[in-house]
């Protein structure tokens, strides 16, 4: 190593070995391979055995993602047909719940009737 110093107050070391990757880029004809026969092999392979699982994959999550989609449809019918029953009832109550119908109700199925004014005598 050599020892070169700068203006500041520490070293600067530089180091002598030039460190570095080289790639050889040297095709004997237009058919070779850039990486080698094994390195592309290695590469059909994963793709042999990776492609077939991820596309079956893809298929089994979308056909659950469709089951569930066609669930919530249903539900959502369901529950706007629940919501049409629940407002109807609600009209039916209100009306049921009126002081008129309230009293003919109570005549016919209770024998209930308004007293008449001489009727009823406080004590």
């Amino acid at each position: 190593m050599n020892i070169n110093i700068n203006s500041s107050a520490n070293n600067y070391f530089r180091s002598t070995v030039q460190i570095g990757i080289h790639q050889k880029v040297e095709r004997k004809s237009g058919f070779d391979l850039p990486g080698g026969i094994l390195l592309w092999k290695a590469m059909g392979k994963v793709l042999l055995w990776a492609l077939p699982v991820i596309l079956s994959l893809n298929l089994l999550f979308s056909s659950l993602i469709d089951s569930k989609q066609i669930k919530i449809e249903e539900m959502q019918g369901a529950l706007s047909a629940i919501e049409a029953n629940n407002m109807t009832l609600r009209a039916e109550r209100a009306q049921l719940a009126s002081p008129d119908n309230v009293k003919v109700a109570a005549a016919e199925k209770l024998s209930l009737y308004e007293p008449a004014p001489g009727q009823v005598h406080r004590m």
